[in-house]
């Protein structure tokens, strides 16, 4: 798991500890994952892609 939001970090490793099958927890956001090429089989995006939208003025 990526997450910007440290509070968010916290809690997201707390339940991943209580599980048997854990996961990772990451501070980071989408725009500089700090991963190696073909590091994930699968990625799954939540939340709003606003932010990473560059507005391109056409001319």
């Amino acid at each position: 798991m990526v997450e910007p939001v440290a509070k968010h970090i916290q809690i997201a490793q707390n339940r991943a500890n209580r599980l048997k099958n854990r996961f990772s927890v990451h501070l980071g956001e989408a725009r500089k994952l700090e991963f190696p090429d073909n590091y994930a089989d699968l990625i799954i995006l939540h939340g709003p892609l606003y932010h990473l939208q560059k507005r391109r003025i056409e001319i």
